[in-house]
C-alpha cells in the first residue's frame, strides 16, 4: 500500500525542477551581488549573526499561548483546502470560505492551531514568485497574517503540536527527496531536521504530549509509518505492517493509518485495535509483505481507503480520498457516510479535511 500520489503527478514533477533550477539560478546571482558588495557585508558580519541566531522573528509567548488546546475541546465544522483558500463545509456538503488568498499560487496543506484561533498553511509558486511563498499563519480573530517561514519547496504535511508551540512539516529538500522539520509557531528560532530511516518522510503528526511525531516513509515502492521520539532519536520505531497518512487520535491512544482497504488504527506501541464493528476484511495476499512484518491473515480495516483525521473530540475519523470527496465513519467503527464530493488533496495531492477545533 502506497501513500496517496499527486493526482498531478508530472506537473509537480516538472515544477519541482523549476523550482529547483530557480534556486540555482538566485544562488548565481547572490554570488555576484555578495562579490560585488563584499566589503559592506564583512562591516555588518558580526550584526547579521546576530540576527541570524535569534531567528526570522521575534519569540511571541501570547500567540503560542493563544494557539494551545483549552482544557476542554469541541468540533466545529470540518474545513478543507481549495485552490484560492480554505473552507468550512456545512452540514448539507456546501462550502463556505473562512481564510482567502489571492496571492497563493500553490496552496499545498494547512492545520488549525489546537484552539481553533489560526490557521496555517504552505504555500509556493511555480515559474513566478507572488511574494507568499512559505508557511504562514492567519489569527482569525484580527484576520492578520504572520509569516514564520519562507521559501519556494513544496511542502507536504503540516501540523501543529496541542501546546501551540510548534509546527512539524515535510518539505522537499535540494537532495530530491524529503526532510521532516519542526519550527517555533510564533516564527522564532531555526527549523530543525527531525532524524528520520529514509530520505521520503510526510504527513507529520503530533503525540498530544509533543515528544512524538509519527509520520509515514516511502521505500522498496511501500509506505510505512514510523514514530521519531524528539529528545531520543534512538528511540523511534515502526508501525507493524505497510501504511501511510498517520493521524494521531486527541487522547494519545491510537494512531489511525490509511492501509489494508481502509483504516486501521494502531497504540503508539503497535498493537492493532481497530474495532470490528462495520470492519471490511481484506486478505494479507492482496499487499506486498512489508520488511519486519505484515498484518494477520485477514487485516481489517473501518471506512475506506484515503487519509484519515480525528474530529478534536476524538469521536470521528475523516477519511480524505484521492478523487471522491470525503468520507466520515465513527473511530468506534460502523456505517461510513459522504461528507462532500469536494477534492480537497490541495494542489500537491498532500492536504487533508480537518476540523476547526472549538473551545
Amino acid at each position: 500500500m502506497t501513500a496517496d500520489a499527486s493526482p498531478n503527478t508530472n506537473l509537480f514533477g516538472r515544477a519541482r525542477r523549476v523550482t529547483r533550477l530557480r534556486r540555482l539560478g538566485y544562488g548565481v546571482a547572490l554570488i555576484l551581488v555578495v562579490a560585488a558588495v563584499a566589503g559592506g557585508l564583512l562591516v555588518h558580519r558580526g550584526s547579521a549573526q546576530k540576527s541570524a541566531q535569534k531567528g526570522l522573528l521575534a519569540p511571541n509567548p501570547d500567540l503560542i499561548k493563544a494557539a494551545a488546546a483549552p482544557a476542554v475541546v469541541r468540533n466545529g465544522l470540518p474545513s478543507i483546502l481549495e485552490s484560492d483558500g480554505v473552507f468550512s463545509v456545512r452540514r448539507d456538503g456546501s462550502t463556505s470560505p473562512i481564510v482567502m488568498c489571492s496571492t497563493c499560487h500553490v496552496l499545498e496543506d494547512f492545520t488549525w492551531s489546537p484552539s481553533g484561533r489560526f490557521l496555517a498553511y504552505a504555500d509556493t509558486s511555480i515559474e513566478v514568485s507572488t511574494g507568499d511563498e512559505g508557511i504562514n499563519i492567519v489569527d482569525l480573530r484580527t484576520h492578520r497574517r504572520l509569516k514564520i517561514l519562507r521559501g519556494f519547496a513544496f511542502v507536504h504535511g503540516l501540523a501543529w503540536s496541542r501546546d501551540g508551540s510548534k509546527l512539524a512539516y515535510a518539505v522537499d529538500s535540494d537532495t530530491g527527496g524529503s526532510e521532516l522539520r519542526v519550527i517555533k509557531a510564533d516564527g522564532s528560532g531555526q527549523a530543525v531536521t527531525v532524524n528520520t530511516p529514509w530520505a521520503t518522510p510526510s504527513s507529520p503528526t503530533w503525540s498530544p504530549d509533543g515528544q512524538w511525531l509519527a509520520y509515514d516513509v516511502q521505500h522498496g515502492g511501500h509506505s510505512n509509518v514510523y514514530l521519531a521520539n524528539l529528545a531520543d532519536p534512538h528511540q523511534g520505531r515502526g508501525l507493524p505492517g505497510v501504511g501511510a497518512a498517520p493521524a494521531w487520535s486527541p487522547d494519545g491512544s491510537r494512531i489511525a493509518v490509511r492501509g489494508c482497504g481502509g483504516i486501521i488504527l494502531f497504540t503508539p506501541a503497535g498493537k492493532n485495535v481497530t474495532p470490528a464493528r462495520g470492519a471490511r476484511a481484506v486478505l494479507e495476499k492482496s499487499f506486498p509483505k512489508p520488511p519486519g512484518g505484515a498484518f494477520p491473515q485477514p487485516c481489517h480495516s473501518i471506512g475506506i481507503l484515503g487519509k484519515p483525521a480525528w474530529s478534536p473530540d476524538g469521536k470521528q475519523i475523516a477519511i480524505t480520498t484521492k478523487r471522491d470527496g470525503v468520507y466520515v465513519v465513527s473511530a468506534a467503527g460502523g456505517p461510513t457516510r459522504r461528507l462532500t464530493y469536494e477534492n480537497t488533496t490541495g494542489a500537491g495531492g498532500w492536504a487533508r479535511l480537518a476540523w476547526r477545533p472549538r473551545s
